[in-house]
């Protein structure tokens, strides 16, 4: 699905304030979580680029259910947009020539993945059993629109 063009140019480099961009995830189990994005980027003008920032829990359901709604808040002039689609995670460690989504990871993580490798990932104790021992902690979430599911004026 290729996104409007007035949503494609607001996301497009979006730096912080101009948007928040909302993701949320679930579970197989349905333990939902929403993570939040100042910072978003389109490619192709179909696929909606946000750093991982850390996202765990976003990981971890992205890794049982690819499903997920995207939703952005803007400033008052703008129209509101719901989306729904498949997410997922370019990590570092995935081979450069790996495609999620037509993309190659090693395009993606050229733009986006010049991150401080020297900040350790938190872990919650509750969670701790059903995360993955090791997170890349460098990483981009990919959306894929599917279908919009609300456009509000």
């Amino acid at each position: 699905m290729r996104l409007p063009k007035e949503l494609a140019e607001r996301l497009r480099g979006g730096a912080a304030g101009t948007c928040v961009a909302y993701l949320t995830t679930s579970s197989v189990d349905g333990r939902s979580n929403t993570f939040a994005s100042p910072f978003t980027d389109v490619v192709n003008g179909e696929l909606i680029l946000m750093p991982d920032l850390f996202a765990q829990k976003t990981k971890v359901n992205l890794n049982e259910n690819r499903s997920a709604t995207l939703s952005f808040a803007f400033d008052e002039d703008s129209v509101d947009v719901v989306l729904e689609g498949r997410a997922d995670v370019v990590q570092w460690g995935h081979p450069r020539a790996f495609k999620l989504f037509g993309l190659s990871a090693g395009k993606v993580l050229d733009r986006w993945g010049d991150w401080d490798d020297t900040v350790e990932p938190v872990l919650d104790a509750p969670e701790a059993a059903t995360r993955p021992s090791v997170f890349a902690q460098r990483g981009v979430i990919v959306f894929k629109p599917e279908r919009v599911v609300e456009a509000l004026a």
